[in-house]
């Protein structure tokens, strides 16, 4: 889902490249530009820097996250029942988490939509070291 949307939005991002260099060659102004396109001054002039559309840089951190190492504990507390994220955020913390709660929030609610888990198979984990 998220491939799809990113396509979307690269496709578009290429788009206004286009009109920008096209509206431009025929002598618009950025303000016109901007205008009639629906995007900011900054976003004109951005484009207005390279005639060739130019990709984004990936994130470096892409997958990095401090709730990583914690990724197995949570899991086993939330098969054997545990869904208050409140305290599972507070049995991490404890063990070494310093990340926030709202990543936590969006771990465990991950956990929520997810009504193929298969919770038999999922062994009992401790806290990694912290």
């Amino acid at each position: 889902m998220r491939k799809v949307q990113s396509a979307k939005a690269r496709a578009r991002r290429r788009d206004i490249h286009e009109q920008v260099w096209s509206l431009r060659s025929i002598g618009l102004s950025v303000q016109a530009i901007a205008q009639e396109l629906g995007v900011s001054k900054n976003t004109v002039y951005n484009y207005l820097r390279s005639s060739t559309f130019t990709e984004r840089r990936q994130r470096s951190d892409q997958g990095l996250s401090l709730l990583n190492p914690y990724h197995d504990y949570l899991l086993s507390r939330w098969n054997s029942g545990n869904y208050n994220t409140q305290e599972l955020f507070e049995e991490i913390r404890q063990a070494g988490y310093i990340g926030s709660y709202a990543t936590v929030i969006r771990f465990t609610r991950q956990l929520g939509a997810c009504p193929d888990l298969n919770r038999d198979k999922v062994q009992e984990k401790t806290l990694p070291p912290g």
